[in-house]
């Protein structure tokens, strides 16, 4: 007939089990409190807000690592554009320079002639 009404056994919100009212009459109000968290599920949303605020905190010294990692890899390639910009100098000197030599080896040879 209860049950039919609307109030299950299975249901912990609609009866009272023996001694819970006088056990929560003798409740420090920290207890009561913590009570009233469970039963309202702002437990869980407490541990899943620590939890959420651990993973940004996590996000965020990731990010600063990977901002760091960015400032170096961006200082070293600057460094490599430069050493590149050299090593194409380099070529273009040593290219002119095996043409003067063959120009200078060709009048040598002519002029041995």
């Amino acid at each position: 007939m209860l049950e039919g009404a609307g109030f299950a056994k299975t249901s912990p919100y609609y009866i009272v089990q023996q001694g819970k009212v006088g056990e929560l009459t003798l409740m420090s109000d920290v207890q009561r409190l913590g009570l009233l968290k469970d039963i309202s599920g702002a437990g869980v949303y407490d541990e899943r807000r620590a939890e959420s605020m651990k993973i940004m905190a996590d996000t965020a010294t990731r990010r600063t690592q990977t901002q760091g990692l960015i400032v170096d890899i961006q200082r070293k390639l600057k460094g490599l554009e430069g050493e590149q910009r050299e090593l194409r100098e380099c070529e273009e000197l040593e290219g002119r320079k095996r043409t003067l030599e063959h120009v200078l080896a060709d009048r040598e040879w002519r002029g041995a002639e």
